[in-house]
């Protein structure tokens, strides 16, 4: 972000023992560095796992690096998932 756009983030995060770490429903442990921007009304997520089994480790194994999940802010959860449905969206 820092060679493309020439922004800095607005904040580092480091995973650690006090922030409840969970993975496939068992106390989790790893650790990774989350680093978030914002644009406007847009926020991104960049997470880097540094070690221990996580989903984000996994996903790294199996998809290789790319996008991991999207989030929507929407006003009503069976509105949304009505509109998904009628678009045939999954």
């Amino acid at each position: 972000m820092r060679e493309v756009f020439g922004v800095e983030p607005d904040k580092i995060v480091m995973t650690n023992e006090d922030d409840g770490r969970i993975y496939r429903g068992e106390p989790g442990d790893f650790v990774a560095e989350i680093v978030y921007y914002k644009f406007a009304t847009i926020d991104l997520e960049f997470i880097r796992p540094i070690s221990g089994k996580s989903i984000w480790q996994e996903h790294l194994e199996v998809h290789g690096e790319g996008l991991h999940h999207i989030q929507f802010a929407i006003d009503s959860f069976e509105g949304a998932r009505r509109q998904m449905s009628r678009a045939e969206i999954e």
